[in-house]
């Protein structure tokens, strides 16, 4: 007899539903979400399958249960649709055994240990870069509002860094409590950032597919892994178009009948890599004039303005990453960001 454990899993606690192949309930329970029990509920139903909704807190369960010799099924959360009605924590576990014998239930992807490394790595580096260029949009708030130009003495010009290391005197003079905090802020920040930028330095350079990426102009190493990290399987995209939809810069759509609306992007999937690639596509843009990508960009600039132009510019720099990466070369100007 077969059996199929739900395991609705928190932060503290994890509620589970012992199911058999009749969809007869064996047993039910609450232990908590700690390794040891989890060991406890291994071991008293060897070789069970495990369903569990993939979230914040469940990594760690399905590494777990996965070392301990169980078979578990990650439920991706979108479009799961729970009857209406009585809702708790049971209920939820029950239905993910359900639904999965039923093979209603979508599952989630979970990467191999070291693309998972690679995503953090990525993420990371991502949170620092916006907080300090939030810290620096700080300072230049502070300057604006109390009417501070540093000026070029040969030029007569805004100086084009104020954070400049010989600028930083200037900057320590003007009179507000909160300059010489971010100033601190920023540079702590800028430290650990430029320490994991040797370790992305060493990523792209000894890995193959980031290195393809790496030959789109505009893509740095952080950029290059994440988009490489966050693709991880690319067989679980049927097409350049599914992997632009997974990373959110598809737009929503409405049909009904003859009418049909498409509105702002989805934005599922990882921001941070949607931000990243905001950033290449300005890079692009201004580095590659004669590619396509650019090109579609600055048709759409004049017709639908600077906003709607880069998120589609990054749509097709996402897609012409997929290229890359499913057809292993580098990037060159006859890349349209269309799969072949």
């Amino acid at each position: 007899m077969a059996l199929c454990i739900g395991l609705d899993a928190h932060a503290k606690t994890c509620v589970y539903v012992v199911k058999d192949d009749a969809g007869t309930t064996v047993d039910r329970g609450t232990l908590p979400s700690t390794p040891a029990d989890l060991s406890l509920l291994a071991e008293r139903y060897p070789g069970a399958e495990v369903v569990v909704e993939a979230s914040s807190v469940t990594e760690w369960i399905v590494d777990r249960l996965t070392d301990l010799g169980m078979a578990v099924v990650p439920a991706h959360p979108v479009n799961i649709r729970r009857v209406l009605g009585k809702k708790n924590d049971e209920v939820d576990a029950g239905f993910l055994v359900d639904a999965h014998r039923l093979g209603c239930l979508p599952r989630s992807y979970v990467p191999p240990k070291p693309i998972r490394a690679l995503r953090q790595l990525a993420r990371r580096c991502a949170f620092l870069t916006k907080e300090r260029t939030r810290f620096k949009n700080r300072v230049h708030a502070i300057l604006k509002r109390r009417g501070i130009r540093f000026l070029d003495p040969d030029t007569e010009d805004d100086v084009p860094d104020v954070f400049a290391r010989k600028h930083r005197d200037r900057l320590l003079a003007v009179d507000d409590p909160e300059i010489p905090v971010l100033l601190e802020l920023i540079d702590a920040v800028t430290g650990k950032r430029e320490a994991l930028d040797e370790e992305l330095l060493a990523v792209s350079q000894g890995t193959p597919d980031v290195r393809w990426l790496r030959t789109i102009p505009g893509f740095g190493p952080l950029v290059a892994v994440a988009l490489y990290a966050e693709a991880g399987d690319l067989s679980r995209f049927r097409s350049a178009d599914a992997f632009a939809a997974y990373l959110g810069l598809v737009p929503t759509e409405a049909q009904s009948g003859e009418t049909r609306v498409r509105g702002h992007i989805t934005r599922r999937g990882p921001g941070h890599v949607r931000w990243l690639l905001n950033q290449a596509a300005w890079q692009h843009a201004r580095l590659c004039p004669s590619s396509s990508v650019t090109k579609d960009y600055r048709r759409l600039l004049r017709r639908a303005g600077r906003k709607r132009a880069i998120t589609a510019a990054s749509r097709r720099l996402a897609r012409v990453g997929y290229c890359l990466l499913r057809e292993r070369r580098p990037f060159t100007l006859n890349d349209h960001g269309r799969a072949s």
